[in-house]
């Protein structure tokens, strides 16, 4: 594979392209600006000129504040996908672990805050709960209640973890502070 930058005169990149031959015509180049060879993949290299009257392309290597910022980004994305997933799977109850992802959560919280209708009317109140281990138990007003609240802990937790790694990844001064942050810190269990 070839590639190939088309700048002007003074060096600008305008456009890259690839070809699997070195013998394949390129577009035709609009007037004042050229092709000049690099290696695969074109989109990584700059172009300058090469002593001679000519150009060639170099390598671009962002400054060091750009790839510290890059870097924080993806680590960000990464902490952020972690956090969600957390926030998303199972959480222990008091009466067993639950599944929490969205679904789950909606109909956990249909099912509390008619717990707490109940409780509020005076109204005798139960619903089967079925954890993880799919033993179904029923459950009073006053126990959902409790498995709303361990969830929403739960998910306030999780929240909280990625509040704190999101802090760490913004005061990171370096790659490596970036690249030391454990993404998997302070969830609970």
């Amino acid at each position: 594979m070839f590639g190939y930058v088309m700048h002007d005169d003074a060096g600008n990149v305008v456009q890259y392209t690839e070809a699997s031959s070195d013998l394949l015509p390129l577009p035709p180049c609009p007037d004042g600006y050229r092709w000049t060879p690099c290696p695969a993949p074109a989109v990584n290299y700059v172009v300058e000129p090469d002593g001679a009257g000519g150009f060639q392309a170099v390598l671009y290597v962002p400054p060091d504040d750009v790839l510290l910022q890059r870097a924080k980004d993806a680590k960000w994305v990464e902490a952020k996908n972690y956090r969600d997933m957390r926030m998303s799977t199972v959480c222990s109850t008091p009466f067993g672990d639950a599944q929490i992802d969205d679904v789950s959560k909606i109909k956990i919280s249909g099912v509390v805050q008619m717990a707490g209708f109940a409780k509020l009317a005076g109204s005798e109140f139960s619903e089967p709960f079925t954890p993880m281990d799919n033993i179904v138990v029923d459950l009073s007003a006053d126990q959902w209640i409790a498995l709303g609240v361990a969830v929403g802990m739960f998910v306030s937790n999780c929240q909280k973890a990625g509040t704190i790694i999101r802090a760490q990844i913004d005061a990171s001064s370096t790659l490596d502070a970036v690249s030391a942050i454990d993404i998997t810190a302070g969830y609970p269990a």
